[in-house]
């Protein structure tokens, strides 16, 4: 996808903090939030921050640790009362965070924390000026698509913006291809069906979905291509049939 059909790709998801840095070009977590103050105050959008269910998740399953021996019964009230979240949040609910509940955030959760449950959305986009500041902010040879997804490794298979490699040797691939590689390795050798490489996210398709006449075998005829280029790069067949349907990376 192109810069303009990121931009309205992203609009009113949720999404992790590093997904929404690279149109800013901000490297941590904190410079975002200060930049998305600044430009919604300015117009060019509204944003909204909140926290992941998956964090209250891992809370209770740290106090369940901490003061449950076993699994099966409740903990006591007065337990779940002295410890509810080692980092002392006054926020219960997976609403958008006011900018005081953002504040309080920043101060008490540990970095990595407030990188892993995060979750950042943008809605209202003013396209205009948005695409301005977007190109501003980014170099002409930057803007590549590939500026949007974060390097990605498995035993040996690493892509890191526009370049592929195989224990540490560089070969040549497409940036559609690139992309649906990019589906395996995130999938860590687990299979991938059908649905993964139509998926919006991954990026692999120029038109909709819907406009391909086949879309299956659109897919097939890609994975064979995959092969290929995998074979004739490295000299093994990395990608194999998964008995249960769909493929798997076999390295």
């Amino acid at each position: 996808m192109n810069l303009k059909a990121q931009v309205k790709h992203i609009e009113g998801k949720e999404l992790p903090w590093r997904r929404l840095a690279v149109f800013f070009r901000e490297e941590s977590i904190y410079e975002l939030i200060k930049t998305l103050r600044i430009y919604s105050r300015k117009g060019y959008f509204e944003y909204e921050v909140k926290i992941s269910s998956s964090y209250y998740d891992w809370i209770n399953a740290r106090r369940d640790i901490k003061f449950r021996t076993d699994v099966f019964k409740s903990s006591n009230d007065w337990v779940s009362q002295f410890y509810r979240d080692p980092y002392s949040l006054s926020i219960k609910s997976e609403l958008p965070l006011s900018e005081k509940e953002i504040n309080e955030v920043v101060e008490k959760l540990p970095p990595d924390i407030a990188e892993k449950y995060l979750l950042f959305s943008l809605t209202n986009i003013n396209q205009g000026k948005f695409m301005k500041l977007i190109s501003k902010l980014l170099d002409e040879n930057s803007a590549d698509e590939d500026i949007f997804y974060p390097p990605v490794q498995y035993r040996g298979l690493e892509i890191v913006g526009e370049e592929i490699s195989f224990n540490k040797t560089p070969f040549e691939m497409g940036y559609h291809h690139r992309q649906a590689m990019r589906v395996f390795i995130e999938k860590q050798g687990e299979p991938c069906d059908y649905e993964d490489f139509k998926d919006d996210d991954a990026g692999i398709f120029t038109k909709s979905i819907g406009e391909y006449a086949n879309i299956n075998h659109t897919i097939r005829g890609l994975i064979y291509d995959l092969r290929t280029e995998l074979n004739d790069a490295t000299g093994k067949r990395l990608i194999e049939n998964h008995k249960k349907g769909g493929w798997y990376l076999d390295i």
